[in-house]
Order: structure tokens, then sequence, then C-alpha cells
């Protein structure tokens, strides 16, 4: 953590000091401060990508231009999409669902065939009691997962889905 805080107060948007200060952080059991360090990560890096965003839009580009903005814009992209599934994580260990519902949904926006993503927005959704949209991010995951049917990930979202069925159950008979 020292060498991250040197790293950030020479370049406060230093991507790998809050990245490793963030990981670090969630790993000393510090997992609020991860999260403020996730937030800081992914401003700078929203930002970034709605600069490239603009870039892409701009008819001036010149073809390698244009390339180099879509690497760019991609890379970004790809790096939010971490960002936010360790976020995710951090925050369902907080019991801050909702939160981590957002950062999931957020990533499916960006990467929607991403099976691990409806796998843990599934998860998430069933600790807040949406049953019903827990059970179509977990078809989800399975019609994307390319994980044979005895992975241990695969059964546990069949688990997830029996006790997702048997909760809208106990809802409809009690309600």
């Amino acid at each position: 953590l020292t060498h991250f805080a040197i790293a950030l107060e020479k370049k406060v948007e230093d991507y790998d000091a809050l990245n490793g200060k963030m990981r670090v952080l969630a790993l000393l059991g510090r997992p609020e401060e991860s999260v403020v360090a996730a937030t800081q990560l992914l401003g700078f890096v929203t930002a970034t990508t709605e600069h490239y965003r603009q870039l892409l839009l701009a008819s001036e580009l010149s073809p390698g231009d244009e390339e180099n903005a879509r690497k760019m814009f991609a890379r970004e992209n790809e790096f939010e999409v971490k960002v936010r599934l360790h976020t995710a994580t951090v925050l369902r260990g907080l019991k801050r669902n909702t939160e981590a519902s957002q950062h999931l949904e957020r990533v499916l926006e960006i990467t929607p065939e991403l099976a691990e993503a409806h796998s843990r927005l599934a998860q998430v959704l069933y600790d807040l009691g949406e049953y019903g949209r827990a059970i179509y991010a977990l078809d989800r995951f399975f019609s994307l997962s390319t994980y044979p049917n005895e992975h241990p990930s695969i059964q546990q979202a069949f688990d997830l889905r029996i006790r997702c069925d048997r909760a809208m159950q106990s809802q409809t008979k009690g309600g």
C-alpha cells in the first residue's frame, strides 16, 4: 500500500496503482476502503472511455486514428468490466447487494455475453429476494456457459435455480 500511495502521489490517475490498491485493500480485509479505491478508479476509467467514445464520433479521424481509438475504447471497456466484477464481489461481501447488482448490470451492458456476470448477478438477485430476475439471469448463464454440466459452477447454478423456484413457490403460497 505504501508503494501504491507513492505512485498515486506522483500521478493520481495511475490505473495500475489504483487497481493494485483496490485489490490489496480487499485482500487485507478492508473492503470499504477497497470500494472507495474502486470508485475512484472507475471515475477515471469511465471518463477515459467517454473520451474515446467522443473521439470515435468525430468524423475527421484518419483510418489509423480511428483504429487506435477503437482499440483504446475496447481496452477501457475491458478494464471497466474487471473493476466492476471485483467491486460487485466486495459489495456483496458487505451485504450491499443493490450496489453490487448495479455494477453487474453495467458489466452486462458492456459485455452481454459474459456468462460469469449473469451467474454473479443471479446470486445477488437471489440475496435481494428478486427470484424471477435471478432465474432469468441463471437461464442466461446456462445458455452462455461453455462449462460441461458436471462443472461445479453449473452445479451451483442448478442449486441456486432450485432455491429460486422454491422461494417463488413460497411467496405464491404465502401471498
